[in-house]
C-alpha cells in the first residue's frame, strides 16, 4: 500500500485527483454561426473499463493501411460515461446523446484520459553530482485535467534497478503481435496489443509514496510515470545550445 506524504498544515489545501467523482470538461461549441459554452459532466471511469476500452480499438493491419475501430470505442465509452451535459436544454424524452457529434464526444474522451509529466525546466547550476549516500529516489510530477483545473501529483519511487529496465523492455515487446505468413507476396499484418496491466504491475513495485490522489492511483497515471522513468531517451546536444 502506498503512503501519503504528510502536506504541510500551514500551506493552503490543495485539490486532490478522485477519480471516483464526477469529472466535469467545459468547452465552446459552434452551431450556426454561434459559440455556445457547453459542459460534459463524466462519471468515474475503473481501471476495469479502461482496459476494456483499450481491448477494443483492436489497432491492427498492414503497414499504412491500419484499420481500427478507436473511434467507434471511444463514441461507445461516452455513450457511457456521460452523466449530463450542461448548457443544452431539449425536449423531455429525447434522446440527446445522439445529437453530439462523434467528434465532439472523442475530444472530450481524450481530454478524461489525458496524463502528462510535469517537468522542471530549471538549469541546474553547477554539476550532477554522484553521491552513494544521497537519496536515490526518484520524483516524477503528472498533472491531468480535473473540473476546469489542472491538478498536479507526486510521484516518488524507488531508483530502477537493471532488472526493472529488462522488465519493462519485454513488456514493451509484447505490444505488436506480427501474423505469420506463407511467402512475400502478402506482408504479414500487425496488431498492437496492450500492455498497460503489465506496466501498472511495473509501476506498483517501484512507487514508495504519492501526493495529490483522493483513493486509488487510475491505472493511466501509473503508465504515463513509468514510460517516462524507464522510456525516456537521450538527445545529443547540438553546439550552441
Amino acid at each position: 500500500m502506498q503512503e501519503e506524504t504528510q502536506q504541510n498544515p500551514t500551506a493552503p489545501a490543495q485539490a486532490s485527483y478522485d477519480a471516483r467523482s464526477e469529472n466535469r470538461f467545459e468547452y465552446d461549441i459552434e452551431r450556426d454561426g454561434l459559440t455556445y459554452s457547453v459542459a460534459h459532466v463524466f462519471g468515474p471511469l475503473s481501471d476495469d473499463r479502461y482496459l476494456q476500452w483499450l481491448g477494443e480499438l483492436n489497432i491492427r493491419g498492414e503497414d499504412e493501411e491500419i484499420s481500427e475501430t478507436a473511434r467507434e470505442a471511444s463514441v461507445k465509452l461516452w455513450d457511457e460515461l456521460i452523466v449530463r451535459l450542461e448548457g443544452v436544454e431539449f425536449d423531455e424524452g429525447l434522446n440527446w446523446k445522439e445529437y453530439i457529434p462523434a467528434s465532439e464526444k472523442i475530444a472530450a474522451i481524450n481530454d478524461l484520459f489525458a496524463v502528462a509529466i510535469n517537468t522542471a525546466q530549471k538549469k541546474a547550476a553547477g554539476k550532477l553530482r554522484l553521491d552513494p549516500n544521497a537519496d536515490s529516489n526518484v520524483v516524477i510530477r503528472t498533472e491531468a485535467y480535473r473540473n476546469g483545473e489542472i491538478l498536479i501529483q507526486t510521484h516518488t519511487l524507488r531508483q530502477p534497478t537493471f532488472e526493472d529496465e529488462k522488465n519493462y523492455s519485454r513488456i514493451q515487446a509484447r505490444r505488436i503481435r506480427t501474423e505469420q505468413t506463407r511467402g512475400l507476396r502478402r506482408k504479414p499484418k500487425v496488431e498492437y496489443v496492450p500492455q498497460d496491466a503489465r506496466i501498472g504491475e511495473l509501476y506498483d513495485s517501484l512507487v514508495i509514496s504519492t501526493e495529490g490522489f483522493a483513493g486509488e492511483i487510475p491505472l493511466r497515471f501509473k503508465t504515463t510515470v513509468v514510460h517516462y522513468l524507464l522510456g525516456k531517451e537521450l538527445e545529443v546536444k547540438s553546439l550552441g545550445k
